[in-house]
């Protein structure tokens, strides 16, 4: 059963619960008994679906930037340069996150862990991000580092041989982050012995350009999961109900 952005769900072991639409992803291959989109009528048909794990810790963040009443709503950026904006803009915004705690697992303007910050400053230029260091290095225009502007994304190995921590270049060498070790949202430089030897590369998903005065930037759309139902079913910007219906029983 739906209704609104909650889905009621049987589980393998007979489980029945209602689980909100963000939540949920398609299988490949999806059994779609039947699908109920309409508030004013109920019913006890069913559909197969899975939940992901992927976006749990994210959701709330997005739902979050819902209520903030940006007019623009993010797309994810693809495997290219998705946006035109001004640099100065980009880092007015990041520098005012400086002084923010540190916290991992966070994505707010009282705590932010680094790839929470760097997410919560692209949104205000248009772009969303994925959630994880790891994959925002996948997006955007790879930049080598004697061609870096201000806006452009760095990323760093601190825990091994993988990409865990990212930040947004500032100039002049310095690039600005939510540094566990420092506790807060700090400027640090990239000549310090420790950044510069895990220094893993840097990507350009916002152009330095100025905008248009015609409009607001385009982003560009990333490619849209296939539908688990014959509607699509999209990420809610936030549930119309604030408990399950059935008060979740």
């Amino acid at each position: 059963d739906r209704e609104g952005s909650w889905y009621k769900l049987r589980f393998p072991k007979g489980t029945e619960a209602w689980v909100r639409g963000d939540f949920l992803a398609p299988t490949k291959a999806p059994q779609i008994l039947a699908s109920n989109t309409n508030k004013s009528h109920k019913s006890n048909s069913k559909a197969t679906v899975v939940a992901s794990n992927s976006g749990r810790r994210s959701s709330s963040r997005d739902s979050r930037f819902a209520r903030s009443g940006n007019a623009r709503r993010p797309q994810y950026s693809g495997s290219t340069v998705v946006a035109s904006g001004n640099g100065d803009t980009i880092m007015e915004k990041a520098d005012s996150f400086l002084g923010v705690r540190y916290r991992y697992g966070a994505m707010s303007r009282s705590a932010t862990d680094c790839s929470g910050f760097v997410g919560q400053v692209y949104r205000g230029v248009g772009v969303k991000l994925p959630r994880t260091a790891r994959e925002m290095s996948t997006r955007g225009q790879k930049i080598d580092r004697s061609n870096l502007k201000p806006g452009d994304l760095l990323f760093f190995n601190t825990r091994g041989s993988r990409i865990s921590h990212v930040a947004i270049y500032k100039g002049d060498g310095k690039f600005i982050h939510a540094s566990s070790g420092g506790g807060k949202v700090m400027v640090s430089s990239m000549s310090d012995g420790y950044y510069n030897r895990r220094f893993a590369g840097a990507r350009r998903v916002v152009s330095t350009k100025a905008t248009s005065k015609k409009g607001p930037a385009k982003v560009a759309k990333a490619e849209e999961p296939k539908s688990i139902a014959a509607e699509p079913v999209s990420v809610p910007v936030e549930p119309k109900v604030s408990t399950p219906p059935d008060g979740g029983k």
